[in-house]
């Protein structure tokens, strides 16, 4: 029975009525496939990451509940004279990982990427099913301050650098 769902007038009526929709986008065929979602990392949980940055000196959050779909994020960071780290856990739970994003912030460009090699190398060694520690850090290593990206057993690594930061994502994406 569909009862217990309510109908879009009533979900709309909630929302205080029905918002007109843009008309500048054509609305894309249902034909094409959507962007991959990101699926948990298989064998890494949040306490994996963040019980491993506390032992290096990081100050991390309590599980923080975000958005309409109830994503955990768990923030860590630490600050020292030579620039700012940041990670975050991003989850559906607190047993799994579907995205772990760092960042090294850096006033001085030319340190952004020795201290990048050194901590993004260190989150990229990350423990999950199928990883390649290893080579995932020489990778890192090798690629920062750069746009680049690369696969490492079933999960994607993504860096990025903008002025004084340099960035690197991993997720597992369906399909």
């Amino acid at each position: 029975e569909v009862a217990n769902k309510p109908s879009r007038d009533q979900r709309q009526h909630k929302r205080g009525g029905p918002r007109p929709e843009p008309k500048s986008k054509p609305k894309p065929e249902p034909k094409s496939k959507p962007k991959p979602e990101p699926s948990n990392i298989p064998g890494l949980t949040p306490q994996d990451v963040y019980l491993s940055l506390e032992n290096r000196g990081f100050t991390c959050s309590e599980p923080e509940v975000m958005g309409h779909e109830n994503d955990v994020r768990w923030t860590c960071e630490r600050q020292e004279a030579k620039g700012r780290y940041l990670v975050e856990i991003n989850s559906k739970d607190a047993n799994s990982v579907r995205l772990l994003k760092a960042w090294v912030i850096s006033p001085e460009r030319a340190r952004a990427d020795a201290l990048a090699q050194d901590f993004l190398g260190y989150v990229a060694r990350v423990p999950y099913e199928g990883a390649q520690p290893e080579e995932a850090k020489a990778w890192v290593e090798q690629s920062v301050g750069s746009k680049a990206s690369a696969k490492f057993g079933d999960v994607s690594y993504t860096l990025a650098a903008k002025a004084d930061r340099r960035f690197l994502k991993l997720e597992k994406l369906e399909g």
